[in-house]
């Protein structure tokens, strides 16, 4: 399940992140506005193991092993 947070996260809806309040925990989280303060940053947020996967097939050029997180 990917989850778009880019909106809603950073506590727009309450809670940190909008998902929180649904008990639902994603298989990959994207992230983004406020993430920059103002600068046109985002993030992709995966367990490591599906970071690893994606980084070969397809292609992800812009990710390291430094930005796997385990949610």
């Amino acid at each position: 399940m990917i989850l778009d947070e880019i909106q809603a996260g950073f506590g727009r809806t309450g809670t940190l992140w909008a998902f929180e309040e649904y008990n639902i925990v994603p298989d990959i989280l994207l992230l983004g506005k406020a993430l920059g303060g103002g600068m046109p940053l985002g993030a992709f947020i995966a367990s490591r193991q599906l970071m690893q996967q994606l980084t070969y097939n397809p292609v992800l050029g812009h990710i390291t092993n430094l930005l796997a997180a385990t949610l």
